[in-house]
């Protein structure tokens, strides 16, 4: 888990330069962490563990799905087709039923390759932000 937490942390940085150091965006990565591991090391099956790492994923899922249509709608204009179309695969994918963090991983690893061949320089001020959630 430690690479996903530095593509995390590293997609959030990118996105929003300004909350590098933020702690609520490493809480709820922190958060995660801890429910699927208490999930994953449970000596015998408890409901209420799931469900604390459904609902715990579910807000850190949300998260960087928000980050991404917001990074998405920051460069759409600059994308090409195919890194426009893995983008909407990829928030598409993110709306739906995800429930696993190493498929999570995989998606915040592979977005990251695609923002940082694109300039993100163009601060998410609230002009940006109002475009972005409308196109998004």
């Amino acid at each position: 888990m430690e690479k996903f937490i530095n593509s995390y942390h590293y997609l959030i940085k990118k996105i929003y330069p300004a909350r590098v150091n933020d702690g609520i965006d490493m809480e709820l990565y922190k958060e995660v962490e801890k429910a699927h591991y208490k999930l994953e090391h449970a000596s015998k099956k408890d409901e209420s563990l799931f469900l604390n790492y459904r609902n715990t994923f579910f807000f850190f899922k949300k998260h960087i799905n928000n980050a991404i249509k917001d990074g998405f709608g920051l460069i759409r204009n600059q994308l090409d087709d195919s890194d426009k179309s893995q983008l909407e695969a990829t928030i598409q994918k993110l709306d739906g039923s995800l429930y696993d963090i190493n498929e999570l991983e995989v998606i915040v690893s592979y977005s990251n390759l695609i923002f940082s061949s694109y300039n993100l320089d163009t601060p998410l001020n609230d002009e940006n932000l109002r475009k972005s959630s409308k196109s998004a």
